[in-house]
């Protein structure tokens, strides 16, 4: 027992460097490419756009895009036309039926 704890004492373990921590354990928001807290109604997407998607759905809001219905969603820009946010959200795959209505 001892020889085998010797053993396991000359083992080294290289640190990961940050990053390569980040590309592990970074998986990013389909919609508007912050951070994903993980997978809500289908898709890998931040809080925001979940509650976002969830909101929108729940009180079955209809927006209006003030440019040509392709505005920019990103995470400087996704509170700029809830239109094209939430036509993204569904283009990106997320499912209006995975939100409880209460």
């Amino acid at each position: 027992l001892s020889a085998a704890l010797a053993d396991c004492t000359e083992l080294k373990i290289s640190p990961t460097t940050s990053a390569e921590k980040q590309s592990t354990q970074f998986i990013e928001c389909v919609v508007c490419h912050d951070k994903s807290s993980g997978k809500h109604y289908g898709q890998f997407t931040c809080e925001g756009c979940k509650s976002f998607f969830k909101r929108s759905v729940r009180r079955n809001l209809t927006y209006t895009c003030r440019g040509n219905k392709n505005c920019s969603i990103d995470v400087h820009h996704r509170n700029q036309c809830q239109y094209c946010r939430l036509k993204k959200c569904v283009k990106m795959g997320m499912r209006k039926e995975g939100v409880v209505h209460l």
